[in-house]
Parts: C-alpha cells; structure tokens; sequence
C-alpha cells in the first residue's frame, strides 16, 4: 500500500514504540532473564512452572496456561557452548480485550535453556504459534479521536480538509467485518505485538471541523493487537491512508453521539442498542461457549433452555436466534409473557428452525423487553431478515402505534458445530 510520508512516520513510531516497550517487558524474546528462584536449581530436569509464570505474566496477560514441556539435549547453541539443554515450553494465555471488545488468546513457545555453569534454566526466546481473536463485538460500534491534525489527514480526505482546521475525527465500524488473519512468521511480530491483514471489514470516519463536516467509507486491510488490548488499524481510500490506534487516544462513544456529529438525523423510531439496559440472559444449552447438539433441527430440534431477568415495565417479551455466520438468518422468534423457557418448549419448525449449517456456526440468541406488543409480531423463519438493530426498529413500535416500546435487551452466543454435513436439510 503506496502511504503518505506522515503515515510511514506513524507506522514507523508504531512499530518502535512496541519494540521498546517489548524490550521492557519480563517476558520479550531473548532478554537473556536468569532463574533467581532456588527451586531452579543443578540438577533439575525442565524449566520451573513457576519461574516460567513469572516470566509471563503482566497486568495484561491473564490465564496463563502451561501446555508442555519439551527438553532435549543440544550442540552448539547460537546462544554459547554453556547452554547443552533447551527446554520448549508451550503456554496459553489471554491477553488485553479492548474494554471487553477485542479478547486475544495467544500461544507461545518459550525456549528456556540450561547453564551448565551454574545449573539454573535462563530465559533466551520466544515465538508466537497462534493468535486467535474475536472482533464480532467491534461490529457497528462507534469512536472518537481528537488527538489528529488536519494535515494529518489531508490525503486521507483527498484535501477537503482546510489547513489548519481544528476538529474531531469520528470513526464508525460497519456491520460487515472480516476475520483478523495473522502470519506468524511474517518477521515483525514481537513479544507485545501481533500483526494481520484482514478482508471485507469496512469503516465510516468523519471529520468534524469548524465549519464543516466530511466523511468517507474507508477499508480495513491490515493492522496489529497489543497484549494490553490497542487495536492499531490501517484504514484507507482511494486517496491515502491512516493509523488509529484503538484503546489509547481514540475512545468509544455512544452511536447517537457520531450521529449527532456528523448531522444523521434519527427517526423517532429508531433504537440505540448501546443506549438501552442490558439484562442477563443464560442458558443451560449453551455450555463452555458451545451449544448442545440437541437443539440442532437435526438432532432434535428442541428449543434451547433459556432464563433471563425481569424487566419493570415489561409487558412481553420477544425472543429470536440469528446465526451471525450466516448473513443473519433467522432460526426462531416468539413473543412471549414469561422469563424463563424449559428445554424443548418448541419444536416444531414452523416456530423453531434448530441449527443445521454445516461445519461451525455462531448463534445469538437476542431477548429484548419490550412495553406492549409489537406492530410486527411474526417473521418468516430460516432466512435473512436483518440483524439486532433491524429488530430493534422495529419492535419499537407498539401495536397501537405508540413508538418507545423497546425497554432493555440481553443475549446469549455461543458456537453449534453440526455433527454432520447437511447440505440439503429438508
């Protein structure tokens, strides 16, 4: 990607900024950090777990998990003659989580090798063999930075900018995000940072000045995270790019905020998700992440257990599935007085469509308090008919046509993993 001198310079801060805090950092590849723990003592087959904790863990890393240990004898270590032993160990952890957005789990290989001078296991290297994160939370949510000058995004807004305006840049996600695909071996990652590349996330930013207001659609197509949780995001046009970073100076805000921004002028009738309570709703089906098999259309078909908190207010509820994997489709919708379903209270595929897509899917399943009955209180089921806030919309208006009927929403997600390929369920 052709970028302007300013941003090469960003790009260019990023990157030293993370290698010297990587530096700093107890657990960054070759710091060369000896065993201080008498436990590491001569004699001692593998690396000690706990040293090889305190090696890991900051106020940005929890859950440390030690997979293995892998010791064998070497020869000529790049490292001295001194070190005739390594010790492989493989951890998990997670890491930083964007304010609860952006949850990291990381796998590492720590090479821990033996002095046999002194018999204490030394820290030398490390290389991360995975980087799994879930960016579906980033989806749709708005944010703020104050902390860009005009000609900072000159190119990015093709000039429209004034020099020398002073404003605000405004950034809101779309609904449509692709995954994070990190590389591994790509040679820039550090101890603290992981880089990827990512396809089909899109983004709306705007900058708000003195006297006017700009805004453009942008592309996602690369970026890194932070143990910590910084998110730093390339995001371009056809005219130039720009470096955000996420957690530091740019901070979430409210999405009526950006519309009020930027000038969108809400219909009365619209619903702000991120302005409504949230209640808790659980399910005994949804278990470690994963949905029991049962409740695929396959398997049983039966409608998942469900609980969730009462709403003061509330005169009924609606409660849907959306397979988020899926271009939201539709798999269930009711409209009920209760706060609480036993398993299996449907069956029957006119009003519950279980799980049956091949492979690995994610289900939400959405329970939004509302004041009356809904205008619309049906939907067609086992088809794309809009996500969460398409829903949202319009339960808002009460079948006498009274609009604020939407009083708080909760969900629960989890992944159902078919365990056949249906491919023509019916």
């Amino acid at each position: 990607m052709n970028r302007n001198k300013i941003i090469a310079v960003m790009l260019m801060t990023v990157m030293l900024i993370s290698t010297i805090s990587g530096c700093s950092a107890k657990n960054n590849a070759g710091n060369g950090s000896v065993a201080e723990s008498s436990a590491i003592s001569n004699g001692t087959t593998s690396a000690d777990d706990e040293y090889v904790l305190e090696i890991v863990k900051t106020d940005a890393v929890s859950n440390v998990v030690i997979n293995s240990h892998t010791v064998e004898e070497i020869t000529g270590s790049e490292y001295g003659e001194q070190y005739s032993t390594r010790d492989i160990v493989s951890i998990t952890y997670s890491a930083g989580d964007l304010d609860g957005m952006l949850p990291q789990t990381v796998s590492k290989d720590l090479e821990f090798y033996k002095n046999s001078n002194n018999g204490r296991w030394e820290f030398l290297n490390e290389k991360t063999t995975a980087c799994e994160v879930d960016n579906t939370d980033l989806i749709g949510t708005s944010w703020k930075c104050e902390s860009y000058s005009s000609e900072d995004l000159a190119e990015v807004f093709d000039g429209g900018i004034p020099a020398g305006d002073k404003g605000t840049l405004y950034i809101r996600f779309l609904k449509k995000m692709g995954g994070f695909a990190f590389n591994m071996d790509n040679g820039i990652n550090t101890p603290d940072e992981r880089f990827f590349v990512t396809v089909g996330t899109g983004a709306k930013i705007a900058w708000v000045g003195q006297d006017e207001v700009i805004e453009k659609n942008v592309k996602m197509t690369e970026g890194s995270v932070t143990n910590e949780g910084i998110l730093n995001l390339v995001l371009g046009t056809g005219d130039g790019s720009v470096i955000l970073s996420f957690g530091d100076n740019t901070v979430l805000i409210k999405d009526r905020e950006y519309d009020m921004a930027v000038g969108i002028e809400a219909d009365e009738s619209k619903v702000y998700k991120d302005s409504l309570n949230v209640i808790e709703v659980t399910s005994e089906d949804a278990v470690d992440g994963a949905w029991n098999v049962d409740i695929g259309l396959k398997e049983g078909n039966l409608s998942p257990e469900l609980t969730w908190e009462a709403v003061d207010g509330a005169g009924c509820y609606a409660v849907f599935m959306i397979d988020v994997s899926t271009n939201t489709w539709l798999m269930w919708y009711v409209i009920v007085d209760t706060t609480h379903f036993d398993k299996g209270r449907y069956t029957d595929s006119s009003e519950y469509v279980g799980p049956y897509p091949p492979g690995a899917h994610d289900f939400i399943v959405y329970v939004v308090a509302l004041k009356d009955e809904p205008k619309i209180s049906s939907y067609p089921l086992d088809q794309v008919t809009g996500d969460i806030d398409d829903k949202l919309n319009v339960l808002n208006t009460a079948a006498d046509g009274s609009i604020g009927n939407v009083l708080a929403y909760g969900s629960v997600k989890a992944t159902y993993t078919s365990p056949e390929l249906y491919y023509d369920y019916r």
